[in-house]
């Protein structure tokens, strides 16, 4: 009985956790030495010291890092609203 009604609730908590996942940037430049193991973030910023003066390079690298984040958010939108929608009922 609690589990059918908690599935909005931990959507939300999967969709959030995955954007605050995908978006760190810190513990991976500090753990991967190899450049075959770094994340995206980390290979943009590399990119803004070798290409400064070509932008769209590095634009073009930031908006294909967003595209799974928009993918997860859309996709889980209907839920993060339906647990936002819940919390707000008595």
């Amino acid at each position: 009985m609690v589990l059918p009604l908690s599935r909005p609730m931990l959507a939300a908590l999967a969709v959030l956790f995955f954007l605050a996942n995908w978006n760190s940037f810190l513990w991976p430049l500090a753990v991967a030495q190899d450049e075959s193991l770094r994340v995206v973030q980390v290979g943009i910023a590399s990119l803004q010291g070798q290409y400064a003066s070509k932008m769209h390079y590095v634009i073009a690298a930031g908006a294909l890092a967003a595209l799974p984040t928009v993918l997860v958010f859309l996709f889980g939108q209907r839920w993060l609203v339906q647990s936002l929608k819940t919390t707000g009922l008595r």
